[in-house]
Formats: structure tokens, sequence, C-alpha cells
């Protein structure tokens, strides 16, 4: 009787190991085939952008810009789980857009924007052949902060290629150190978003405007440090259940 028992069980096991399976495959299927209609609204929001940036109405395409950055912050997750280069590349790009928009540079607007689009398509297709991004690997927060500090000296001797050298390998780090900071502070996290690229873009302008620039790496550096200061090891499961809650909470409002 005992044996039977435990025969009756293994089936139900082995049963139930193929339920989840299929389950695993069918749901990386859904996700792959709707990434497509996941990703429609950033379409249309880009669209507007556009449309609004080429007839000159900026307050128009800040509004627009901005309900694509609030759309593509509630998805970008997803992306990122299919391929951390064009997550990256994505944000690179719609934090370009917002400078340059705020700027009412045309061109520049125009050139991020269409750079999006393609990510976009690039995002569709690799979802569609089940792509998957390998881990981010993680950076200490102490080290964006280290290279902020490197660019707010260079902006203070006023060489803005060494300045803006540092803000892109600040940038380039903060991928791996922003769940660091979005768990602690969504706020910063955004503000690190906007400023960076306010940052950048005062440099590249002719002649460079080194006071905004050390104004926006001033503040991204005084936000900064107390949370660097949080973060005694590195990013933990618990941080990770923070965001989702935090994530879970906005949608929820």
């Amino acid at each position: 009787m005992l044996n039977i028992k435990i025969i009756k069980l293994m089936v139900m096991s082995v049963a139930l190991a193929m339920l989840l399976v299929a389950l695993l495959f069918v749901g990386r299927g859904y996700a792959a085939g709707d990434m497509a209609t996941t990703m429609k609204p950033l379409y249309t929001l880009l669209d507007q952008t556009k449309a609004a940036v080429q007839a000159g109405n900026f307050n128009a395409a800040t509004s627009d810009v901005n309900q694509l950055d609030s759309t593509w912050d509630t998805i970008s997750s997803q992306v990122k789980a299919v391929s951390s280069e064009q997550y990256q590349n994505i944000e690179t790009r719609l934090g370009e857009a917002k400078a340059a928009i705020s700027s009412s540079k045309v061109s520049d607007a125009m050139t991020a924007l269409g750079a999006m689009d393609t990510d976009f398509d690039t995002v569709v297709k690799l979802a569609a052949n089940g792509a998957t991004a390998a881990p981010t690997n993680t950076v200490p927060l102490p080290t964006v902060l280290g290279e902020l500090n490197d660019a707010q000296a260079a902006i203070g001797r006023q060489e803005a290629p060494t300045a803006l050298a540092a803000l892109d390998k600040a940038r380039s780090d903060w991928y791996g150190a922003e769940d660091q900071v979005k768990g602690r502070s969504v706020d910063a996290y955004h503000q690190f978003e906007q400023d960076l690229p306010l940052a950048q873009a005062a440099l590249k302008q002719s002649p460079p405007d080194f006071a905004t620039a050390s104004r926006l790496v001033s503040g991204l550096s005084a936000t900064l440090t107390p949370i660097a200061a949080q973060v005694s090891s590195p990013y933990t499961a618990f941080d990770a259940g923070i965001v989702l809650l935090r994530v879970a909470s906005r949608r929820s409002c």
C-alpha cells in the first residue's frame, strides 16, 4: 500500500513538473508575441512627439515626451529583460530628446527620437525571437559618485571634453547602480535620468554653459551622496522587493 502511495505521488510530481514547464514556455511565447502590443503606446507617443517637434510646437512636444517617459517607466523592466543594450539605448535617447526639446533644438530632438524609433523596432524583433538579456553587472553607487565628482572638477577647470567623458562614464555605470537608487528613492532615480542629459547638453553648447552644468552635477552629487551611504552591501533581493512594491503601489494609484 505504501509503495502504491509513493508511486502515485511520484506520478503527480512528474505531471506537475510537466505542467509547470508547459506554462513556462507558453508564458515566454506570450511575452515575446505580446511585446509589439506592449510597445504600441510608446510608438503612438513617439509619433506625437515627432509631429510636435517638426511643427515647432515645443509646449506640446514637452507634454508628449513627458508622457512618453512616464509610459516607458511602466514597461522598461520588460524591455530590460529582453535586451539590456536596447534598454540602455532607449534610456539614453529619451534623456537626449528631453534635453533637446527643452532647448527647442529641432535637429537634435529628431535625431534622438529617430534613434529611439529604431530601438523600439529592435526590441520587438528580439522579443519575437525569444531573446533574453544577460544579468546586468552591479556597479557600486560610490563609483558613479566619483565620476560625477570628476566631471565637476573638470567643469571647474572649464574643460568641457573632460567633463563630458566623465559624465559619459557615469551614465554607463549608472545602469549597474540604478536599482540601488530606485529601491530607496524613486525621485532621486528620476532626477538622475533627467538632469544628467541636461548637464551633457549644457557642456555641448558653443560656448559650453559651465554654470548650468555645474549646478546640475552638484545637485546630483548632493542627492546621491546620502543614498550611497545607505548602500553598505551589494544590491540584494530585499532591495528588489522594495522596487517591486513601489512599482505595484504606483500602478494601483
